[in-house]
Order: structure tokens, then sequence, then C-alpha cells
């Protein structure tokens, strides 16, 4: 196996995923739309000690094991059932996956990635989010969502409301409520981001969705980025 654009794949062999390793693998096997060289420059600049690596090849556990994140950036060809259950014993042994789909979904895509990620709830719709009203961008697939922060650990992490805020215990207290309200409309409006040329989500238990399109988007209030932790690393 040769050399990768980043580095040989296996250079983090050796320690398994979800430790302290700081290699990161992006699949290049399923036609992907952004590489490292191509949508990803600006991120290695955020990433200058962690070791990034290619893959072009088919998904397997042992190819995974040396890596704590297998990133899939928009992939537009099929993943067969043995890659599946390959990436399926990578996140149960403690990896991390971070995958990416265009508007319009899989159907769009040409992929079958929703029957791995059905699995752990979560679906992506062939739709296209886009902004309601104009505001700062013109194109109306580049949306602005103000208030699409869903899980208060995003704003909490990026410093943006205090950890200490309150969250109360009673909810059938009526001022229970009120700062219930307001801490939540303050969670929604504390980041600002661009969701473009992106696809909602149906997401459902046992993964928790943490961002959505808001008020001012369509489709109004879905999902558009969910989280999933596997049970071994709880």
């Amino acid at each position: 196996m040769g050399p990768t654009e980043n580095g040989d794949e296996r250079s983090g062999q050796g320690k398994p995923p979800g430790s302290s390793n700081n290699n990161i693998l992006f699949d290049q096997s399923k036609n992907e739309q952004i590489s490292l060289t191509n949508g990803f420059k600006k991120l290695q600049v955020h990433l200058k000690n962690w070791k990034l690596s290619n893959h072009r090849e088919e998904i397997t556990a042992e190819r995974l094991t040396p890596f704590r994140v297998f990133i899939i950036a928009n992939p537009r060809e099929k993943f067969t059932p043995g890659e599946y259950e390959s990436m399926k014993r990578y996140i149960d042994n403690g990896g991390s996956i971070l995958l990416t789909l265009n508007e319009g979904g899989e159907g769009r895509q040409m992929t079958n990635i929703n029957t791995f990620l059905k699995n752990y709830g979560i679906e992506v719709n062939d739709d296209s989010v886009i902004r309601a009203a104009y505001y700062k961008y013109f194109y109306p697939k580049e949306a602005l969502i103000l208030d699409g922060v869903l899980n208060r650990a995003v704003a909490e992490n990026a410093h943006l409301i205090a950890s200490n805020a309150p969250t109360p215990k009673n909810k059938k207290s009526q001022n229970a409520v009120v700062v219930d309200k307001s801490l939540r409309a303050q969670v929604a409006r504390s980041l600002e981001f661009v969701y473009p040329f992106g696809a909602s989500l149906n997401v459902q238990p046992p993964s928790v969705p943490v961002l959505s399109t808001g008020t001012t988007c369509l489709p109004c209030q879905k999902a558009i980025c969910a989280f999933y932790t596997s049970p071994s690393k709880v």
C-alpha cells in the first residue's frame, strides 16, 4: 500500500480508535466531492497537530482501526454491506465518523449511505435547505441560519452562553417555564452559521439533533446536524 497525499494510510497503526492518537483518515473510495486538496485546505490549517491521510481502497475494519476519526465528505458511490459492517465495528470500538452529504440527499448523489445511518436513527432527506427571506447572502441555498442551535452544549463549548446558566428542575412552575423558554431562545440564537447547498435530516433516538434550519429557512425547524454516541464511549 503506497503513501497517500498527506502521509501513509497506516501511519497511526498500533493505536486503537478513540484513544489519544491524532490520526484522521479522509475517504476517497466513494468518489467523494470534497478531499484534502479540494475543499479541506482551510481545515488543514487548523489541524496542524493531526496526521491527515487519504483512503482510496475498500473500507475495512483493519484499515480504519489506526485512525481516531474517519471522514466521509459527500460520497457519490454506493457502499457494500461489508463496508457498513466495518464502519459499525469501528464505531463500536471507539472510533468516530464524520459524514456529510449534499442537497438532494443520497438519491441525487447516487449513494446508499442512509442504509447505514438508519441504524443510528438518522436519515438524510432528498431536499434542499433554502433561506425564505434575503439577508446577507444573495443565493437562497446559501442559507444563513440565525437561530438553529438545538443543543445547549454547542453554545457552552463555543463560550457563547455561561455553562452555569439556570436549568429549571420543575417545569410545572410558571417561573421555571419562563426561564426554560428564555434559555432555549438564548441557546438557539447563540451562534449564526451558513449552511450552503445542504439537505435536512430526520433524527430519532439513539441519535440527538444539535443544529436545525431554525425559523427563517425551509424546511422549517428541521435537523441538519446530529450526533450519535456509542454505548462503549459512555
